[in-house]
């Protein structure tokens, strides 16, 4: 028997509580009662942010694809969620089964980003989870960590039990069948065992010692048989390597609200800044026909009107334009193809030529620097004219903005370079001749490990400041948007991204200050930081600010990215003189960074006849946006559901459609969208036993065929019960419904009476104040009050409050609640049970018995 948590106080008071239902479409729900190998998958970042991660998309799915294991979610509660949850005594808990999360048998973190490690701290500690791993024995959930980050471990040494070093896929399932193994020892073995894992390191069985100055003298193991150093586990064929294509659809919007594609992993551009770039070594690509198999099935299974190329620089990809242009050919205007990732380049206006085909939007290009001497420093060759080039010709194709990322505190930055950037804006901003939008994005400079760049200071942040304000204060007043990253919180992020694991007694110390969610400038809170670091005696500057030589142990060199140290040091000398190292992809000479093994086990890419028929789109249907008929259904929206506001239920009920292959018409133009409409919006937190919608259609379809292939589409508490055929010039739902009819149950029943009802409804007048465009306005709601009915059965309590629709205005319930009531915590809950249209006899009609 599991320990189901009930959170409904939680639901009832948070601002979005879509983002704690768990029962979106494609979620895996397993009976947890079974011997099943719980995993709870953590992202400690916002539901929005951690949703939209792929990585997390695919670890899910190749867990819950085996029998014996049951992997569920969890997020970073945001602010509300944390209050309610401390408030009523709710544990942190899994999505899917509302399981509290000390309850599962491993915990795993994605690393993503230096600035959400105290909310990891923070989503321990709701869960009831001691934070340090020695503290916790057999009866917690082995806490794991993984991703980008992992490649540096040490400042959450003290606080995970184990990291997976490299591509999650590799390791996840061998780990699975060690903990198998070995769950019922103590965990010093359990711990023991799972370091024999290649890519698995325990931060507890090894050792570090201290020179007196701060400097690592030694880092060694503690016991015999455990690994010195940890090399990470890759994905040697992409095509081989499991996808899923029956990706989590939310309700909510959500930051990347896509369809997500890995057209490929790794780079070999070799820009000496990058983490990404050497730690994701060596590149790999998926293959045209793999590509357009999952494309397919991806749109298909999740209904999804824009698909992502995702991948360190989607440009580079060997056949790009044939992938985007056999994509086109498959979906033609229904389904938005978005790229990321280019690096300026001759193809991007190629490549933008076929997008501007789907859609107008913006398109984002890196420069990072504004001279040629810097570009050979950072090995990133980007032609000014070339860039210019291509913005004009994205306009000409009728793209509406583009944004540039620059880099500024780079090693060898001069003020000559900060001319540059200013000249860049200036041109391009001549280019957009006020007619297009031109964003600039400024972010400092952060040495990360595994990097030529990893011995290198990061700038002092006043010098930081003062860069970024010379350039601002050199660009157009005008038509050009800037923004840039705080200096103290891309400082901290330096702090951590070279830290070593006396950096956990910080961290610990700011999460008990109250430091969370520090990667949002609005809650980052710079003196709590500055109180940890003073009262740990810790110096900040001693990691960002401080050059670091060869000979140096660092805190990540036990940890084998695959470049070796010695190509990493030789990159950064050749950054001193200037010297560039060509791409070995476009060049195809090896240029020995350690991966050369690697490189040449590589499956070539297939063969792909182009371009493919559109006969072998799944969705072909979709491109006829002719209307021919319409059609009406009534549905419920119940349970969870009703959770779900107006605009998500839309795009739900949309994405549902494409699901279901209903042949519905779309609008026209460079956005177009399932030609669908719904009745009066019901507020967030009541239920409804009939909702209406509008549908249109390119070809005949049988009512019974589309209710049922809608219906098992569609997410628990939403059923399409009927539907009827319309004439297409039939007044829209929200000019026809009148009335509406709602059940309100209340448990006082000293609040209500008959006669508080007669006097409610022999008022003339009943005044209430509700804000109107920031504005508070005296409203009369008297008029829109119909019919009162009290209900009493079996110790219920029941109202039935009838509200007219007049030009498209009525009461809101709120405002009926407390005009009425007074207390809205005595309201159990809230349906609307119909939905009517009245005539002029004053005869009430259903919608869809017409």
């Amino acid at each position: 028997m599991i320990n189901k948590l009930d959170i409904t106080p939680l639901l009832s008071c948070v601002s979005k509580p879509t983002r704690y239902l768990g029962n979106e479409v494609n979620s895996i729900h397993k009976d947890l009662s079974k011997d099943l190998v719980r995993v709870c998958l953590a992202f400690p970042d916002v539901y929005e942010i951690g949703l939209s991660h792929l990585g997390l998309k695919i670890l899910y799915s190749i867990l819950n694809a085996r029998d014996d294991v049951a992997a569920e979610r969890v997020y970073a509660p945001w602010f509300d969620a944390e209050e309610a949850m401390r408030k009523n005594a709710i544990p942190l808990f899994s999505l899917e089964s509302r399981l509290p999360i000390k309850e599962f048998d491993i915990l795993g973190f994605s690393l993503q980003y230096e600035l959400s490690y105290t909310n990891i701290l923070n989503m321990l500690n709701l869960a009831q989870i001691p934070l340090l791993s020695s503290a916790r024995n057999e009866e917690f959930p082995l806490v794991i960590a993984g991703g980008p980050l992992s490649f540096n471990p040490e400042p959450l040494a003290e606080f995970i039990d184990l990291f997976c070093i490299g591509d999650g896929e590799e390791v996840i399932l061998e780990l699975i069948e060690v903990y198998k193994q070995n769950w019922h020892k103590p965990k010093s073995d359990l711990l023991a065992a799972l370091s024999q894992i290649e890519g698995v390191y325990v931060p507890a069985l090894y050792r570090v010692d201290y020179y007196e100055d701060g400097r690592i003298k030694e880092f060694s193991p503690k016991i015999p048989g455990v690994k010195e150093k940890i090399k990470k586990r890759m994905v040697t064929d992409l095509d081989k390597a499991p996808f899923p294509t029956d990706q989590i659809v939310p309700y909510m919007n959500i930051i990347h609200d896509r369809a997500s594609l890995e057209i490929q992993r790794g780079c070999t551009q070799g820009c000496r800044f990058c983490h990404a770039g050497i730690i994701y070594r060596p590149i790999r690509e998926r293959s045209l026909d793999c590509l357009l198999n999952q494309a397919n099935e991806l749109i298909s299974k999740t209904g999804y009107e824009d698909l992502s190329l995702g991948s360190l620089s989607t440009s580079n990809y060997s056949s790009i334009l044939k992938l985007v242009n056999c994509l086109q050919a498959q979906f033609g205007t229904c389904v938005s193809l978005s790229l990321p990732s280019l690096r300026i380049n001759p193809l991007i206006p190629d490549i933008s030529t076929l997008l501007a085909k789907i859609k107008h939007t913006g398109i984002t290009l890196v420069p990072e620097v504004g001279t040629v001497r810097l570009q050979k420093v950072i090995n990133k060759q980007v032609s000014i004219e070339e860039l210019a080039g291509s913005i004009e010709n994205i306009f000409q194709l009728g793209w509406r903005g583009v944004k540039l990322y620059f880099m500024i505190g780079l090693p060898q930055e001069n003020y000559e370079d900060l001319d540059g950037i200013i000249h860049i804006i200036h041109k391009i901003n001549k280019i957009c001749k006020g007619r297009h939008t031109l964003k600039i994005s400024l972010s400092s400079f952060v040495p990360k490990t595994h990097t030529p760049f990893q011995w290198t200071a990061q700038l002092p942040k006043e010098e930081l400041i003062a860069r970024q304000n010379y350039i601002i204060d050199k660009l157009p007043r005008k038509r050009v948007e800037v923004s840039w990253h705080d200096t103290n919180l891309s400082f901290l992020e330096a702090v951590f991204s070279r830290g070593d694991r006396r950096l956990c007694s910080v961290l610990l110390k700011a999460y008990e200050l109250g430091c969370k969610f520090d990667g949002w400038n609005e809650y980052f809170d710079n003196d709590k930081w500055q109180k940890a670091f003073a009262s740990t005696e810790i110096d900040p500057a001693f990691y960002a600010n401080r050059a670091k030589d060869f000979d140096e142990i660092l805190p990540w060199d036990h940890i084998d990215c695959g470049v070796t140290k010695d190509f990493l040091w030789q990159e950064y000398q050749n950054s001193l003189i200037g010297q560039e190292t060509p791409d070995c992809k476009q060049t195809k000479r090896c240029t020995q960074c350690g991966l050369e093994k690697e490189c040449s086990s590589q499956s070539p890419i297939s063969n792909f006849q182009f371009p493919i028929s559109n006969s072998q789109s799944p969705i072909t249907n979709y491109q006829l946006p002719i209307t021919k008929l319409r059609v009406r259904i009534e549905f419920t929206k119940q349970g969870d559901t009703k959770y779900i506001s107006h605009l998500d239920l839309m795009r739900l009920l949309m994405r549902a459609i494409k699901r279901a292959k209903i042949p519905i018409a779309m609008s026209q133009g460079f956005n177009p969208h399932p030609r669908l409409a719904l009745s009066h919006a019901l507020a967030v937190g009541l239920a409804s036993q009939a909702e209406y919608a509008d549908m249109d259609l390119y070809r005949p379809m049988k009512l019974a065929e589309l209710i049922t292939n809608f219906n098992q589409v569609l997410p628990d508490g939403i059923k399409v019960l009927n539907a009827c055929f319309i004439d297409l010039k039939a007044k829209s739902l929200t000019s026809l419904i009148n009335q509406l009819v709602y059940k309100i149950e209340i448990t006082d029943e000293d609040c209500l009476v008959e006669s508080r009802i007669e006097e409610l409804l022999a008022q003339e007048q009943i005044w209430i104040l509700r804000v109107v465009k920031e504005r508070e306005e005296k409203i009369d709601i008297r008029p829109y009050i119909s019919q009162l009915t009290l209900n009493k059965q079996d110790g219920k309590i029941e109202l039935l409050a009838s509200f007219n629709i007049d030009n498209g205005k009525t009461v809101k319930m709120t405002e009926f609640i407390n005009a009425f009531i007074g207390d809205g915590k005595k309201v159990v809950g809230i349906t609307r049970v119909c939905q009517f249209y009245r005539d002029k006899q004053g005869n009430l009609h259903s919608p869809v018995k017409l």
